[in-house]
């Protein structure tokens, strides 16, 4: 299943991955994962995965699918991260 299948049940999958590429890198301290984990990922686990609403989204492919594709629209981490 493709993103944009994905979207089509589920269109606030398309607005996170809008979200997230809008994210700025304010300094060299920036960290994608700390933005993923507080910002993305409690709201993503509400539309796709075990507790979706719909049974297209509720498969581990799904998940998968809409995680690694918002996940990879936000800016890298940054030279100073401390996951780095």
């Amino acid at each position: 299943m493709t993103f944009k299948q994905l979207t089509k049940i589920e269109p606030r999958l398309q607005q996170l991955y809008n979200e997230a590429r809008k994210v700025k890198v304010k300094d060299d301290s920036f960290c994608a994962n700390s933005v993923w984990y507080r910002q993305f990922k409690p709201r993503l686990l509400e539309l796709v995965g075990f507790g979706a609403a719909w049974p297209e989204l509720q498969s581990p492919t799904a998940y998968d699918v809409a995680y690694q594709t918002i996940y990879n629209a936000l800016p890298n981490c940054g030279k100073r991260c401390s996951c780095i």
